[in-house]
């Protein structure tokens, strides 16, 4: 199984582990947080930009 690029951002490495665990966060009442989704999504469209 290959892995996603990973964020070396704090922020978009917790954006990261949020959007890939939403479910359980949100089952549990964790503390699911868009804002971190969306840096995480910021850095994968730099990312993105970068490898072009």
């Amino acid at each position: 199984m290959k892995l996603p690029p990973l964020p070396d951002r704090r922020n978009a490495l917790i954006g990261f582990i949020m959007k890939a665990n939403k479910a359980t966060y949100l089952a549990n009442d964790r503390g699911f947080d868009e804002w971190y989704v969306k840096q995480y999504e910021h850095w994968l469209e730099q990312e993105a930009s970068v490898g072009k």
